[in-house]
């Protein structure tokens, strides 16, 4: 990133650009290739072409972080909307995620959260985001979340069950959706948010 960075200030990014395409057409696998190709797409506000090189770095490797985080920079840069649902909160995307929505108060309003089983991390998210929602998948964890967060004086209401994490995704005051829900699991969602025309950011290695 440093480098695109030196381009950027230099305004040499359409030779960042060549040199970047004559590697890959030796190399096309290197997922660092596609990773700083993506970046300046970004640097030059194609935010399409950027996703697609983000995109296809985690195709070769899913566990870039740097991509993973960029992916979500990306996708908070290009919501219209300011209410966002993370489905995953607590996972690596789900925080890079929040990080980014947490430098943008003004523009960012975390509207949702949900997590699998990892409630101690959600009810600290829940405790520094506010949002409207939080789900969960057991009933007793659910129990012991809102008890919790009553105690704090948090005013977050824990929806329990898939049917609430579809509810959640597809509701009528959530702009755009983070899937980032690990396989299968977070499909149903996912379709929910889709059906009721929500923009969705999918972010799972999946």
């Amino acid at each position: 990133n440093g480098i695109i960075t030196q381009y950027a200030r230099s305004k040499e990014l359409d030779k960042a650009h060549s040199r970047i395409d004559q590697a890959l057409s030796s190399f096309p696998n290197v997922s660092w290739l596609h990773f700083l190709k993506g970046q300046i797409y970004g640097y030059q506000g194609n935010a399409q072409a950027a996703e697609a090189e983000l995109r296809r770095t985690l195709e070769i490797d899913p566990n870039y972080p740097k991509a993973w985080h960029a992916l979500a920079t990306l996708g908070a840069e290009v919501v219209t909307g300011r209410r966002i649902a993370v489905l995953g909160s607590t996972g690596s995307i789900g925080l890079s995620t929040l990080d980014v929505l947490a430098r943008h108060p003004e523009r960012f309003e975390v509207f949702a959260l949900t997590a699998n089983n990892n409630v101690a991390k959600l009810r600290e998210q829940c405790l520094a985001h506010c949002p409207q929602f939080a789900v969960v998948v057991d009933a007793t964890a659910a129990a012991r979340l809102t008890a919790e967060l009553q105690a704090a004086g948090c005013k977050t209401k824990v929806l329990v069950g898939e049917a609430a994490l579809s509810e959640a995704a597809a509701h009528e005051q959530v702009d755009a959706v983070m899937a980032a829900i690990v396989g299968a699991a977070g499909l149903r969602s996912s379709l929910a948010a889709a059906r009721a025309g929500k923009r969705i950011m999918l972010a799972n290695k999946e």
